[in-house]
């Protein structure tokens, strides 16, 4: 009687095994390269979003300003912050006799970290009658080793009064891997004018 003796020859079986290993090695290769950029990626978007959040607030906040002033810390309270830009909007209505609000004052502030370990904000307040009405965070990570993080620039030579144009820039900076990466933006809106 005979009996089958089916299978693999040693020699089909060494050829299967560098066939794996020349599909394996790469592939292994690919994911630890996709897995080591991930937290590269992240703190782009990440930073790509503080921008994206700055840009939602400054460009209404410019458009509908009637004042605007780098200085003048009268109707935005500064505490630990450095302020860098004061927007005023009066109040708009069709029949400017029945105005009684206040003018609503938007402020951009640096806020310095407060240890090693926390992060130099720029944040946007707004201000009404010396009350804050919101405070919201706009870019995180600024980057501290610079004298100005986030500046700003006008169309006249100084920012105080009524300058047709705004412009803000920020630097942020985020540490990966022991390697910082600076990520700066700059956006610059203008002022609608009243014909």
């Amino acid at each position: 009687m005979r009996r089958d003796e089916s299978g693999f020859t040693l020699i089909e079986l060494l050829i299967s095994a560098g066939i794996l290993a020349l599909v394996i090695g790469p592939l292994t290769a690919a994911i630890t390269v996709g897995l080591r950029n991930t937290d590269q990626i992240t703190s782009r978007l990440a930073l790509s979003h503080d921008s994206q959040t700055a840009s939602a607030y400054f460009y209404t906040d410019v458009q509908s300003a009637d004042s605007v002033s780098t200085t003048d810390t009268t109707d935005c309270p500064v505490t630990t912050q450095t302020l860098i830009l004061a927007l005023g909007s009066s109040p708009r209505s069709s029949n400017p006799a029945s105005e009684t609000e206040a003018t609503v004052y938007v402020c951009y502030e640096v806020n310095p970290a407060a240890s090693a370990g926390d992060e130099t904000q720029l944040t946007r307040q707004v201000w009404q009658s010396g009350s804050l009405i919101s405070s919201a965070v706009v870019a995180h990570n600024l980057d501290a080793s610079q004298p100005q993080p986030a500046s700003v620039t006008c169309s006249l030579s100084a920012c105080d009064g009524q300058p047709e144009t705004v412009t803000l820039a920020v630097q942020e900076v985020q540490i990966t891997h022991g390697t910082p990466q600076v990520y700066s933006f700059t956006l610059q809106a203008s002022r609608r004018t009243t014909p």
